[in-house]
């Protein structure tokens, strides 16, 4: 843990502390991949699109079409894709579909795994685009696609289809910990989106406060500085305080020890420390 002079040493030609920021996101469902092994393929995945089921009974679909680009001259044989176990989908036939734990006696993929379920998305000598369709609305998860030409099998992770929508409930508990000097705060974090929430100081005796971080701005020598603030601290070294930028937001936290602190506001003009400061 760094001590509140570190922390000073940092910033300390910072007198006001700042605003705007964005905060970068992470996929888990990229749209391009290189098959591992040799690197004979890759694979473009375009979508989703709601489309018309390809069935008799019609009704709405969700699409996700890969595109299959042999890098060393090898057509593929066999595609293969993982999907979501709770997904229909309805493109292939009952030679093509496989349950979950199952998987594809083919390539291989799927096998033992029952979160999934195998789609073997060609049929003979079928080459080039290839359609994953499944009935009613999805979104996009990452999972595993195998090509295997003769006894040549690569794979790599891409897009493919899941459920939209996420059951908190069904969700294990999140939480972000961050310590300020002998305080440990706990941020509670959206089980779905990760989006953080209300932050509670569990251990010590410090006061907190939150925000948008949108809210700060950093000034130097009277001029309002053109900053981008990604996760992570920042310190004015004015007093025992230290903000603390997390997932969009900001979590102002003091110590309420030092007399400077008693000065320190939150966003709604409040006192953050209250009436017992220093502590």
């Amino acid at each position: 843990m760094k001590t509140r002079h570190q922390r000073i040493a940092l910033l300390s030609t910072a007198v006001t502390l700042l605003a705007a920021a964005t905060v970068a996101t992470a996929t888990d469902a990229p749209l391009t991949c290189t098959t591992n092994g040799a690197g004979n393929w890759r694979i473009a995945a375009s979508g989703p699109l709601s489309v018309t089921c390809p069935t008799l009974a019609g009704g709405d679909c969700t699409e996700l079409q890969y595109r299959v680009t042999p890098l060393r001259g090898k057509s593929a044989d066999h595609v293969a894709v993982l999907a979501d176990h709770s997904m229909e989908i309805v493109v292939g036939d009952s030679r093509n579909l496989f349950p979950e734990c199952d998987g594809d006696n083919v390539t291989g993929i799927g096998i033992r795994d029952c979160s999934t379920q195998a789609v073997r998305m060609n049929k003979e000598a079928d080459t080039g685009t290839f359609d994953l369709v499944a009935k009613g609305a999805a979104g996009l998860i990452g999972k595993s696609i195998v090509i295997k030409k003769g006894t040549t099998i690569e794979e790599c992770r891409i897009a493919s289809l899941g459920p939209t929508t996420c059951n908190p409930k069904a969700q294990q508990a999140a939480k972000e910990t961050f310590t300020f000097d002998d305080c440990v705060v706990e941020i509670e974090l959206d089980p779905c989106t990760g989006e953080p929430g209300v932050a509670t100081v569990v251990s010590g005796d410090c006061a907190i406060d939150s925000g948008p971080i949108e809210s700060l701005q950093l000034v130097i020598n009277g001029t309002t500085q053109n900053v981008t603030v990604g996760d992570g601290w920042i310190s004015s070294g004015e007093n025992s305080c230290t903000t603390t930028l997390f997932g969009g937001k900001k979590y102002t936290t003091c110590s309420c020890k030092d007399l400077s602190d008693c000065s320190v506001k939150n966003s709604a003009g409040q006192f953050i420390c209250g009436t017992a400061c220093p502590r």
